[in-house]
């Protein structure tokens, strides 16, 4: 019976993959907007504030759309991959461009040859008579077939011309080397096709004009810019303006002294909302989108760990309001790869299923403004502080499980015990009081990190104080850090996403729900909790197993429920750590009946998450599922190779692979020193003893099934650890006071 349910689930699962399909991920019919026009100004390399110097830009600020943009791409944060990627609809690398992209009727003067030559040479393609050539695209396109992204550079230029709609670049961020040009004509990245043309445009030396006191002596001649931006205007649909001042003066960066830095990056900004305000002066709200980002963050943002820039929509429904997509389901915080399926849907088309993006929403929002740069201030704090923090507790985590370690080997005082019984609790209390933190904004570093030591304090005391049985402390902790953590995630993660232990918005890799950090703390400490709470109430093995079973589908709709997240790697680990956790308190023995149920429950998690994620509300779990409708097992196979090439870079260089070493390093030593203490506590509190068993071997699949499972297998394994020797070090002084050796 069991086996045909099983068969059953398998063969809905294939209808659901190859008929649901027609009806889900079909592409709408396309309604093009033929009067419609989009605008996209680059002002690159700035951030927030640093773009509001200008009062045009503010206004306009305030009259828009605004946001964050995540500005991650598939290699570094280069200029030329954060264009790319706006281009491509999708993390890109464009590592070998070198800014060589030429009007077809432009001279190439290191071949000695016209641009529309040199690009025939390269392409056996013939040039556009009055458009732009990417002499580089060769490579670039190389680049990403190898790359485990899959991009495809010039997706927005194919599908825009696939379409009838003509797009068209303008300007360039050149410099002066030795009276020799340094090319920097990113801009036509984001424009171009995939064979590297684009039909209309200009970015050749009439943008610029000479000026011995500016950074790199050419600068932006604007009067210019705003001439051909208008008559642009009258032939294409899409234009894309690079304004390249503030691009040049960060390529500079390293000459400059701060001061002029500064001071020439303000006037380079003030010249630029002046040309704003020129153009969209000419313009109609109502049929024409303008979009005015920074593609790539500046130096200085990068080395205080953030790459947000600003993103402002003007035009259209876009007006008096906060940014929002899918893609992130944050307020204020929107993705590079949202550009292109914002363009295509304000022009009437629909966003092709592969594209990895949505199309930004506007959500009004009284004080946006004032909302969205406390947002901005609170995640360059977060971002500033995360990694010193962490580091910091990942420290007093290893110290504490060596020393205390030691105190349950060499017979010590009972002071010293206590003392670490209280440090190892505190220590316990940290993943909630990360969370707890956050009902506390401030942006005084020395605040916060009082407000951490009080919380973390009064917990851990308190709970060493309620304490009826020794197990008490570890067991009310654990209770009340699952605990939290479901109520933060059933309420929309809203804690999680500011916390130092949540996902971090700059790396992007997740921007809703629950992270790895803390789905390995949920899962670790609601094992601990709940059999730590049966063991205080007496509850019999026979119980406990199944109550258990009662306990994993409330995880398991927490993890991967997509209206909370949809963490694929966690549900899997959700499933395998509590099974693991029923099998060691039925003894431990795999009968086959059991991987069968280990199988079945695995595969109606993944269904139910498939299905929902698919007809209910869109995911990274739907889009994915999309890419392999769309761009075959290819993409399935790209996504188990990053992951496991993430999780191997993370074991070579995070530092929560230390976390791991040290467990695996005093784990066999607490197995026989003091000789039988560790037997002594099995047979004491076997309930908690299948857990950490449960939690220690499912931590293995965290780290199987996680693009960043070393943390979440850290994250796990604190519990179990840290329990197990708080523990060991009462049963080992009950020993000493006994007169035991």
């Amino acid at each position: 019976m069991a086996k045909r349910l099983g068969i059953k689930l398998l063969f809905s699962l294939f209808l659901l993959f190859f008929l649901l399909p027609e009806r889900a991920f079909a592409e709408k019919p396309l309604l093009q907007e033929k009067s419609r026009k989009v605008i996209l100004i680059i002002v690159n390399r700035v951030t927030p504030d640093e773009l509001l110097f200008s009062d045009h830009i503010k206004q306009l600020a305030k009259e828009s759309s605004i946001g964050l943009l995540n500005t991650r791409t598939a290699s570094s944060y280069d200029s030329a991959s954060a264009y790319l990627s706006i281009g491509a609809g999708s993390r890109a690398s464009a590592k070998s461009f070198r800014g060589i992209a030429l009007n077809s009727s432009e001279f190439f003067q290191d071949e000695e040859v016209f641009a529309s030559q040199a690009y025939f040479q390269r392409t056996h393609l013939k040039a556009p008579s009055q458009g732009v050539v990417n002499l580089q695209v060769a490579p670039i396109s190389r680049e990403n077939l190898e790359n485990q992204m899959q991009a495809s550079p010039g997706l927005l230029g194919d599908i825009l011309k696939k379409h009838g709609l003509k797009v068209a670049v303008l300007g360039n961020a050149d410099s002066l080397s030795n009276s020799k040009i340094s090319y920097h004509r990113e801009v036509a990245l984001i424009g171009m096709d995939h064979t590297g043309r684009v039909f209309l445009g200009d970015v050749s030396k009439k943008f610029w004009l000479k000026d011995k006191t500016f950074p790199g002596s050419l600068r932006t001649n604007f009067k210019v810019l705003l001439s051909e931006s208008k008559k642009m205007l009258k032939k294409a649909d899409v234009i894309v303006i690079e304004t390249g001042d503030t691009s040049r003066i960060e390529n500079l960066r390293l000459t400059l002294w701060d001061q002029v830095l500064k001071s020439e990056k303000i006037q380079a900004i003030l010249r630029i909302g002046q040309f704003v305000t020129d153009l969209l002066s000419t313009l109609n709200q109502k049929d024409t989108l303008v979009i005015i980002l920074s593609p790539a963050p500046s130096q200085g943002a990068l080395q205080r760990g953030s790459n947000l820039t600003p993103i402002i929509l003007w035009g259209g429904s876009f007006s008096k309001s906060l940014l929002i997509s899918e893609t992130t389901k944050r307020l204020g915080l929107v993705s590079n790869v949202d550009v292109a399926p914002t363009i295509l849907s304000f022009l009437g088309l629909d966003p092709p299923p592969f594209l990895i993006g949505y199309p930004l929403k506007a959500q009004e929002r009284k004080g946006f403004f004032d909302e969205f740069l406390f947002l901005y201030k609170q995640i360059a704090f977060t971002e500033e502080l995360r990694v010193p923090l962490l580091k910091g507790y990942i420290a007093l985590v290893i110290i504490t499980l060596i020393l205390s370690t030691l105190l349950t080997i060499f017979p010590t005082p009972f002071f010293f015990s206590r003392i670490s019984q209280l440090v190892i609790l505190w220590i316990l209390t940290f993943p909630l009081t990360f969370l707890l933190v956050t009902l506390f904004p401030t942006n005084s570093v020395w605040l916060f990190i009082f407000l951490i030591l009080v919380i973390s304090f009064l917990i851990s005391c308190l709970a060493f104080l309620l304490k009826r049985k020794v197990i008490g402390p570890v067991t009310y902790i654990s209770l009340l850090t699952s605990l939290a953590l479901s109520i933060d995630i059933i309420l929309g993660s809203p804690l999680m996403q500011k916390a130092i232990f949540g996902y971090s918005s700059t790396i992007g890799a997740r921007y809703y729900g629950l992270g790895n950090e803390y789905m390995g703390a949920l899962v670790g400490s609601s094992i601990v909790g709940s059999l730590g709470i049966f063991h205080l109430r007496g509850i019999k093995l026979s119980l406990a197993k199944r109550l258990i079973i009662l306990l994993f589908p409330f995880l398991a709709i927490l993890v991967g429920y997509p209206g909370f997240g949809a963490n694929v790697g966690g549900t899997i680990t959700v499933v395998a750590t509590y099974f693991l956790t029923y099998l060691f308190l039925a003894g431990g023995g795999m009968k086959k009946r059991y991987f069968f149920y280990f199988i079945l429950s695995l595969l109606v998690a993944l269904f139910l998450l498939l299905v929902t994620s698919i007809i209910f509300m869109p995911s990274h779990v739907s889009k994915t599922t999309l890419l392999v409708k769309y761009q075959g097992s290819k993409v399935l196979l790209n996504l188990i190779y990053r992951k496991l090439a993430m999780n191997l870079k993370l074991l070579r260089w995070t530092a929560w692979s230390y976390i791991l070493l040290t467990v695996i390093i005093i784990f066999p030593i607490l197995m026989i020193r003091p000789v039988g203490l560790l037997e002594k506590v099995t047979s004491s509190y076997p309930l908690l003893i299948a857990g950490f068993k449960g939690i220690a071997f499912g931590s293995i699949v965290a780290f199987l099934f996680n693009d960043s499972g070393v943390i979440a297998a850290a994250t796990m394994v604190i519990f179990a650890i840290v329990s197990l020797i708080y523990i060991l070090l009462d049963e080992r002084w009950k020993t000493l006071k006994g007169g035991e050796t």
